[in-house]
């Protein structure tokens, strides 16, 4: 009897409080960069070649994102592998979606349907929502 009106009691103070839902996040993977498929060149310096291998966009419906790039630079000596890493707030606009990085710097990505598109001078990133 003592559980069971335990019990009770548990159940109506964890009534009283408003429950904290969890941040769910939705990712999107680099498809191609520049119309390239995975790995991709980023760029070529002197002998040193620089690979996108992975890049993915996580939106959090606390309108937080993370982007988490995976590279690989190489040289005919050495060859490289790191992560980058930038984070902040994001807002959608229409089609637009805006991320607002910690650093006060602002990407501007298109929303096609699960496709996010940024253009840039070389062509385009395309990354579609898993």
């Amino acid at each position: 009897m003592k559980r069971l009106l335990g019990l009770i009691l548990l159940s109506a103070g964890l009534g009283c409080s408003d429950p904290v839902a969890p941040v769910t996040r939705i990712e999107y993977p680099l498809e191609s960069y520049g119309g390239q498929a995975l790995p991709a060149v980023l760029f070529v310096d002197f002998e040193v070649t620089v690979h996108v291998l992975s890049d993915v966009i996580s939106l959090g419906s606390d309108s937080t994102f993370m982007e988490v790039a995976h590279l690989r630079a190489a040289s005919p000596i050495d060859t490289v592998f790191t992560a980058d890493t930038v984070s902040g707030t994001y807002s959608v606009s229409g089609s637009n979606l805006y991320l607002l990085m910690a650093s006060a710097q602002t990407a501007y990505l298109k929303i096609d349907g699960n496709v996010l598109r940024q253009s840039f001078s070389g062509g385009e990133l395309v990354y579609r929502r898993r």
